[in-house]
């Protein structure tokens, strides 16, 4: 058993029980702008998603604690259109108290960032403030991701429907995936290469907005994928990593 599967194995029995103790009926929605997510990701020169999290199962912990209003703050001062939070406790040390603090002290949209096997999850995101949503191709079977992406779709989010092989670029286009996030990690082993967004951008939906997720390291590559025709970035570690994670933002966004 690989990792990713491990982690949705996890998910489905934390999804389990999550539902048994906790409904939406009666709960008001937070205020959201999801027309705005659409706009941050085709943001000119190019959309910034950065992301708040502790750790990852690929780069251990980030930072041993975190103020999360000043780093957000930092991040939409230097040129963030859309913020990311991680949801996950188990693996990267995260809950909903920290989406909540996003949601408090900023603006930008948001995008609920999970690993989404549920509905459950797609109603929890709508109804603490979410903009957008990951749905990660691999982890579903294609009726459950068309599922999921359509149910998205009816709850106001813009679902960014995550690939990281031609045969998976293949299916988001196949189910109508306007907003496609191309993983250069691969989650089975965490191999990082952004030759991955440079090989699958050959193959985008013709009307599809793109993002190239992880392993984003310098203004160099931020260049480069531009170039590329990417439309958005994804960047967390790189910029949690800094000793200031603005000017981290600042310095990769230089060259353009």
């Amino acid at each position: 058993m690989n990792i990713l599967e491990k982690i949705i194995l996890d998910k489905k029995e934390e999804i389990k029980i999550l539902k048994r103790e906790f409904n939406f009926s009666g709960l008001t929605l937070k205020n959201k702008k999801p027309s705005l997510f659409l706009e941050g990701l085709n943001k000119n020169p190019i959309g910034f998603i950065a992301e708040i999290k502790r750790k990852s199962p690929s780069a251990g912990i980030l930072r041993n604690s975190i103020n999360i209003s000043e780093v957000v703050s930092k991040y939409e001062t230097n040129g963030a259109s859309i913020i990311s939070c991680l949801i996950d406790k188990k693996y990267f040390g995260a809950n909903e108290n920290d989406f909540n603090e996003v949601f408090e002290n900023t603006s930008l949209p948001i995008l609920y960032k999970e690993f989404v096997v549920d509905e459950w999850q797609i109603q929890h995101a709508n109804h603490i403030g979410a903009s957008g949503i990951l749905i990660i191709v691999s982890a579903l079977d294609k009726s459950e991701l068309k599922e999921l992406f359509h149910c998205a779709l009816e709850n106001n989010l813009t679902p960014l429907v995550e690939v990281h092989s031609n045969d998976e670029m293949d299916i988001a286009a196949d189910i109508g995936a306007k907003c496609i996030g191309i993983n250069n990690r691969n989650l089975k082993n965490f191999t990082t290469s952004l030759n991955v967004t440079e090989n699958l951008i050959k193959n985008r939906p013709s009307d599809s907005l793109i993002v190239s997720e992880s392993g984003i390291r310098s203004p160099d590559d931020v260049l480069n994928l531009r170039n590329l025709g990417v439309n958005a970035l994804l960047v967390g570690e790189q910029l949690l990593k800094a000793e200031d994670s603005g000017e981290e933002l600042k310095y990769l966004l230089s060259k353009l």
